[in-house]
């Protein structure tokens, strides 16, 4: 005896609804807000890349005040 795909449909046809994990996870309490907000990565990665921005211009000048002796070291 073989099985028919199309047996199978009816008796367990796929169902229409698509799970909502989120609003699962939010109403047990186990939703990390910061995981589910797509803005807050952008920021982060924002926030350091500004700060490299800022620290890797200013490492290079101390490294050539300290390389040529000039005043702020001497």
């Amino acid at each position: 005896m073989t099985l028919d795909d199309d047996a199978l449909d009816r008796l367990a046809p796929t169902p229409s609804w698509r799970p909502d994990w989120v609003d699962v996870l939010g109403r047990a309490g186990e939703l990390d807000q910061r995981q589910w907000q797509p803005w807050a990565r952008r920021r982060r990665i924002l926030e350091l890349a500004l700060l490299a921005a800022v620290l890797i211009p200013l490492i290079v000048l101390l490294a050539l005040a300290v390389a040529n002796g000039w005043w702020l070291f001497g």
